[in-house]
């Protein structure tokens, strides 16, 4: 049996390895489930019991006005709030409350709140750099907004697990510094400290380059790195997406220059468009790579399919030497 002092201890140091990101996360949950607790006049108790687990995904995705797949990463969060407190997991694959969000895909009164965006294709990916290269910006700084959205493009990644949502601080644990890269010959590995998946490690990405160097992730990062250490600025433990003024790159000013770019497009092109670029050419193609791949290529959660990072590299070069063909005939 734990004594005071040590479960004291143990419960920080629970605490302190969730960064701010989750931990915010987690109070927008909790203020969900006050605010179904009021709605309904449900005491909150806990470990929550299956009914009233059940109760709050209905009122969610009746009345909470959340997608289906809101409400699961909700659940997710209640789950890993009860363990917190010292009580077992919610129990959620093959339990009623699955079914309920399952069924709630299908449902017409479920509407998800995320406004359509448009899809990146190699062609916006090359008048982006033309617009960006045009642009009045001094030329650090659109190596900085370019490398960004390469990356971007070719890793498939989620902006939350690369960039800062703040202009002036970032939080070390969900913010891609450069101790998370390392170049590997003409390959460089990036590591996603805390993945946007639920995932409860860590997951390293691998770039390969590009035949032409402007549109090359492990180039441009290399050119990158090399910039700011002739600026005076690199520091393993600071962002890559930088600028010379040290104000950090965020989503929000990426979608600018996005909507700046393509101002009439519709629907408008966003810093999630740039996610779902490959994957949409991979499964639009002609010959299309298998699902699996495409959606283990930017690693989407799913029970089906493995994550790609459990796949060896080789199995990566494949699809990225189909990639090449499908974007270079």
């Amino acid at each position: 049996m734990q004594t005071p002092h040590w479960s004291k201890l143990f419960c920080h140091l629970q605490t302190a390895a969730l960064s701010r990101s989750t931990w915010r996360k987690y109070l927008s949950v909790l203020r969900k489930l006050q605010t179904f607790s009021v709605t309904t006049h449900t005491t909150i108790d806990w470990p929550l019991t299956p009914p009233l687990v059940n109760g709050f995904v209905l009122w969610c995705v009746s009345d909470g006005g959340l997608a289906a797949a809101s409400v699961k990463t909700y659940i997710h969060c209640l789950s890993a709030i009860q363990q917190l407190l010292g009580h077992p997991p919610i129990p959620l694959f093959h339990s009623t409350a699955n079914n309920l969000i399952q069924a709630a895909k299908n449902s017409p009164f479920s509407t998800p709140r995320t406004r359509p965006c448009g899809t990146m294709t190699f062609a916006h990916l090359c008048r982006m750099r033309k617009k960006i290269n045009h642009s009045q910006w001094p030329p650090y700084d659109k190596l900085v907004v370019w490398t960004s959205i390469v990356v971007v493009f070719f890793g498939s990644f989620r902006m939350g697990e690369l960039l800062s949502p703040h202009t002036l601080h970032f939080d070390r644990h969900s913010t891609l510094l450069w101790s998370d890269i390392s170049f590997s010959g003409k390959n460089c590995l990036l590591r996603i400290r805390h993945p946007k998946n639920r995932s409860l490690t860590a997951e390293t990405i691998s770039l390969v380059p590009f035949p032409h160097h402007r549109f090359s992730p492990p180039h441009l990062l290399h050119k990158l790195l090399l910039q700011q250490q002739q600026l005076g600025i690199l520091s393993s433990s600071q962002p890559v997406f930088k600028f010379a003024s040290n104000n950090l790159l965020t989503n929000r000013a990426l979608n600018s220059v996005l909507h700046a770019c393509f101002p009439h497009h519709h629907p408008p092109l966003t810093a999630r468009s740039i996610r779902t670029a490959i994957p949409t050419i991979l499964s639009t193609a002609a010959f299309p790579v298998p699902d699996s791949s495409v959606q283990a290529w930017g690693r989407w959660q799913s029970d089906a399919f493995h994550r790609y990072q459990r796949h060896p590299h080789i199995c990566r070069q494949r699809i990225y030497d189909h990639l090449l063909t499908l974007l270079l005939p």
